[in-house]
Protein backbone atom coordinates (compact mmCIF):
# COMPACT_ATOMS: atom_id res chain seq x y z
CA UNK A 1 0.00 0.00 0.00
CA UNK A 2 1.29 3.70 -0.48
CA UNK A 3 2.35 5.78 1.99
CA UNK A 4 0.04 8.09 1.41
CA UNK A 5 -3.65 7.13 1.01
CA UNK A 6 -6.44 8.73 -1.31
CA UNK A 7 -9.20 10.01 0.48
CA UNK A 8 -12.21 8.50 -1.51
CA UNK A 9 -13.85 11.72 -1.53
CA UNK A 10 -10.48 13.12 -2.80
CA UNK A 11 -10.63 10.68 -5.62
CA UNK A 12 -13.98 10.78 -6.89
CA UNK A 13 -13.56 14.18 -7.55
CA UNK A 14 -10.94 13.56 -10.14
CA UNK A 15 -11.88 12.21 -13.66
CA UNK A 16 -11.95 8.96 -14.26
CA UNK A 17 -9.92 7.08 -16.26
CA UNK A 18 -12.21 4.71 -17.84
CA UNK A 19 -15.65 3.39 -18.30
CA UNK A 20 -15.01 0.98 -15.23
CA UNK A 21 -13.97 3.92 -12.90
CA UNK A 22 -17.00 6.12 -13.74
CA UNK A 23 -19.11 3.19 -12.63
CA UNK A 24 -17.42 2.92 -9.40
CA UNK A 25 -17.19 6.03 -9.16
CA UNK A 26 -20.95 6.90 -9.49
CA UNK A 27 -22.03 4.06 -6.55
CA UNK A 28 -19.72 5.15 -4.61
CA UNK A 29 -20.67 8.85 -5.19
CA UNK A 30 -24.15 7.79 -4.27
CA UNK A 31 -23.15 5.57 -0.76
CA UNK A 32 -21.35 9.18 0.01
CA UNK A 33 -24.04 10.88 -0.36
CA UNK A 34 -25.29 13.40 2.37
CA UNK A 35 -28.82 13.83 3.23
CA UNK A 36 -29.95 16.93 0.81
CA UNK A 37 -31.16 20.07 3.12
CA UNK A 38 -34.38 21.14 3.50
CA UNK A 39 -36.52 17.83 3.53
CA UNK A 40 -39.24 17.25 5.34
CA UNK A 41 -39.41 13.88 7.48
CA UNK A 42 -41.36 12.03 5.13
CA UNK A 43 -39.33 13.35 2.04
CA UNK A 44 -36.14 12.72 4.21
CA UNK A 45 -37.62 8.58 4.54
CA UNK A 46 -38.21 8.64 0.89
CA UNK A 47 -34.96 9.83 0.12
CA UNK A 48 -33.06 7.55 2.03
CA UNK A 49 -34.82 4.47 1.10
CA UNK A 50 -34.37 5.67 -2.64
CA UNK A 51 -30.83 5.63 -1.78
CA UNK A 52 -30.91 2.20 -0.45
CA UNK A 53 -33.06 0.38 -3.01
CA UNK A 54 -30.36 2.09 -5.60
CA UNK A 55 -27.34 0.54 -3.79
CA UNK A 56 -28.92 -2.56 -3.25
CA UNK A 57 -29.28 -3.17 -7.07
CA UNK A 58 -25.86 -2.83 -7.78
CA UNK A 59 -23.14 -4.92 -6.60
CA UNK A 60 -19.50 -2.75 -7.11
CA UNK A 61 -17.05 -5.47 -7.40
CA UNK A 62 -13.26 -4.81 -7.50
CA UNK A 63 -9.78 -6.19 -7.76
CA UNK A 64 -7.56 -5.70 -4.84
CA UNK A 65 -4.20 -7.48 -4.31
CA UNK A 66 -5.42 -10.09 -7.19
CA UNK A 67 -8.68 -11.41 -5.43
CA UNK A 68 -12.38 -9.93 -6.73
CA UNK A 69 -14.20 -8.04 -3.35
CA UNK A 70 -17.67 -6.63 -3.42
CA UNK A 71 -17.73 -3.00 -2.08
CA UNK A 72 -19.62 -2.69 0.92
CA UNK A 73 -19.39 1.40 1.73
CA UNK A 74 -16.57 3.99 2.33
CA UNK A 75 -16.05 5.66 5.56
CA UNK A 76 -15.67 8.76 6.10
CA UNK A 77 -12.07 8.86 7.21
CA UNK A 78 -11.52 8.37 3.50
CA UNK A 79 -11.34 4.35 3.10
CA UNK A 80 -13.39 1.63 0.59
CA UNK A 81 -15.07 -1.31 2.91
CA UNK A 82 -14.13 -4.86 1.18
CA UNK A 83 -15.90 -7.92 1.59
CA UNK A 84 -15.01 -11.43 -0.08
CA UNK A 85 -18.69 -12.93 0.41
CA UNK A 86 -20.87 -11.04 -2.65
CA UNK A 87 -23.75 -12.18 -1.18
CA UNK A 88 -22.95 -10.32 1.80
CA UNK A 89 -24.15 -6.06 1.67
CA UNK A 90 -22.94 -4.96 4.78
CA UNK A 91 -19.58 -5.64 6.99
CA UNK A 92 -16.07 -5.66 5.87
CA UNK A 93 -13.54 -7.29 6.26
CA UNK A 94 -10.83 -5.07 5.03
CA UNK A 95 -10.54 -1.42 4.73
CA UNK A 96 -8.21 -0.57 1.62
CA UNK A 97 -7.00 2.83 -0.17
CA UNK A 98 -9.42 3.06 -3.08
CA UNK A 99 -6.24 3.99 -5.33
CA UNK A 100 -5.14 0.35 -4.57
CA UNK A 101 -8.33 -1.32 -6.01
CA UNK A 102 -8.70 -1.82 -9.85
CA UNK A 103 -11.01 -3.67 -12.32
CA UNK A 104 -14.40 -2.06 -11.36
CA UNK A 105 -17.34 -3.95 -12.22
CA UNK A 106 -21.26 -3.95 -11.66
CA UNK A 107 -23.44 -6.69 -10.96
CA UNK A 108 -27.19 -6.89 -10.85
CA UNK A 109 -28.80 -7.89 -7.53
CA UNK A 110 -31.00 -10.89 -7.60
CA UNK A 111 -32.96 -8.98 -4.93
CA UNK A 112 -33.14 -5.51 -3.66
CA UNK A 113 -34.13 -6.18 -0.42
CA UNK A 114 -32.06 -4.85 2.60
Amino acid sequence: MQTTETHVDDWLDTPPVDESECTAKEWLERFRSGIPDNLTIREMSAWLQEKKMWLAARILLCTYEGKTYRVVGASRLGDVWLNSDRTKCWGHELRVDVTECSGWTIETAQSTSI
